[in-house]
C-alpha cells in the first residue's frame, strides 16, 4: 500500500512527447537535478542512482514505467521507497500541465516524519520541477528551431 504524500503542478511550454522523452531517459536526472550524482543503468528501464550530499537514500535503484499519458519512476532499495507519477496533460500543442505526484510506500518507517516535513519535501521537489520545466522548454526551443531552419 501507499500513501500519497503530496501533488505539485506546473504549466511547461512543451509538447506531451518532449517531456515525456526526457522524463523517460533517466540520464536526463543530472540536469534538472543536482542532488544526482551518477546514474548507472542496470536492465531494461532499471537504474542505480547515487546521489550527493545530505540525501535519505545516498543510493537506489529506480524503475521506469511509461504509459501514454505518464512516467512513474519507482524507487527501491534505498532507505525511503518511494514512487513519482509525472503526469502530462495536454493543454495545447505545446503547452502541458504537467503533474508530480509523490507516494511513500507505507512500510517505511520514514513516513511519521514525512507529514512533519512534508512542506520542505514538497519545496525541494517542487525546485526540482521548475528546473526540469526549464529543461524541457529549452529542448523544445532549441528542437523547435532546428525543425524551423531544417524544414
Amino acid at each position: 500500500m501507499e500513501v500519497k504524500l503530496f501533488t505539485n503542478e506546473i504549466l511547461v511550454s512543451a509538447t506531451n512527447e518532449r517531456i515525456k522523452n526526457i522524463l523517460d531517459n533517466v540520464q536526463n536526472i543530472l540536469k534538472w537535478d543536482s542532488e544526482i550524482g551518477d546514474i548507472s543503468p542496470i536492465d531494461n528501464h532499471k537504474f542505480m542512482i547515487l546521489r550527493k550530499g545530505a540525501a535519505l537514500n545516498k543510493q537506489e535503484v529506480i524503475s521506469v514505467i511509461t504509459s501514454e499519458d505518464s512516467v512513474t519512476y519507482v524507487s527501491k532499495k534505498g532507505k525511503i521507497e518511494y514512487r513519482v507519477e509525472w503526469v502530462l496533460d495536454k493543454i495545447e500543442n505545446h503547452l502541458t500541465k504537467l503533474k508530480q505526484n509523490v507516494f511513500l510506500n507505507e512500510k517505511n518507517a520514514f513516513l511519521p516524519m514525512a507529514e512533519i516535513i512534508r512542506p520542505l519535501t514538497q519545496n525541494a521537489f517542487k525546485e526540482n520541477l521548475y528546473v526540469l520545466k526549464a529543461v524541457c522548454e529549452q529542448e523544445e526551443q532549441f528542437n523547435g528551431a532546428s525543425n524551423f531552419t531544417n524544414g
